[in-house]
């Protein structure tokens, strides 16, 4: 049976208000820094090219400089992966945040928590909830298996090699693609997620099913629009 909540039809509107979940910001803070090391990148081209006009009498300073270049090219490299890896980290707290804040509206005592997500599915599984079930739930689940990877170490586990493309003990490699990929299934997934609380909260007795849909305030109802 669904615990009511003490203002039913307004938890209908807390929850309405987190349907349009999208990972705008962390896309913007992405994009700078690719344009950073995409302008960089080029950068360090033209000074490849001048490096190669150096005199054969001067092959001590071309070679330093070489090695310059390889170490910059190489922060470089490392900068591209890592704010990839920043996007996914920051892309499941995003999530696990939203998914806190959907279930203190629906049913307080459910812990709403990625990091232990085994113990969150059997509690909503109690009230009538299969998240398993709602269609983009596996791009939630390797997001949360590839964060797990990027926490121990960047390779990647038993768990995620499950996931197609993906090869026990390799090192993560094409973030970016990854995050491309499981980005938009994981905001689908919220809007599903969400739904499902509204569809199970509007079953529960003395619940008007046409308040979800009234505006509402922000400030009335205890949530902060983005």
């Amino acid at each position: 049976m669904i615990m009511k909540t003490p203002q039913p039809d307004l938890a209908l509107q807390r929850l309405r208000m987190l349907n349009d979940f999208d990972d705008e910001l962390i896309e913007r803070l992405v994009d700078r820094v690719t344009a950073y090391t995409r302008q960089e990148h080029q950068n360090l081209a033209g000074i490849a090219e001048e490096i190669q006009t150096i005199s054969p009498n001067d092959d001590m300073d071309k070679a330093w400089l070489t090695a310059l270049l390889d170490d910059d090219r190489h922060f470089l490299a490392t900068t591209d992966q890592l704010v990839y890896e920043f996007a996914i980290r920051a892309l499941c707290k995003k999530i696990d945040i939203t998914l806190k804040r959907a279930l203190s509206a629906f049913c307080p005592d459910i812990p709403g928590s990625l990091a232990k997500f085994d113990k969150l599915q059997k509690s909503l599984r109690k009230q009538g909830i299969e998240i398993e079930q709602l269609p983009n739930f596996y791009a939630l689940h390797e997001l949360r298996c590839l964060d797990h990877a990027i926490r121990q170490g960047g390779t990647v586990g038993k768990k995620l090699a499950a996931f197609a493309g993906w090869q026990k003990d390799d090192e993560l490699q094409n973030l970016d693609a990854a995050y491309a990929r499981l980005a938009p299934g994981c905001a689908s997934f919220i809007k599903e997620f969400v739904e499902a609380l509204v569809v199970k909260l509007q079953e529960a007795p003395g619940v008007d099913e046409n308040s979800a849909d009234e505006p509402v305030d922000a400030a009335q109802s205890g949530e902060a629009r983005p």
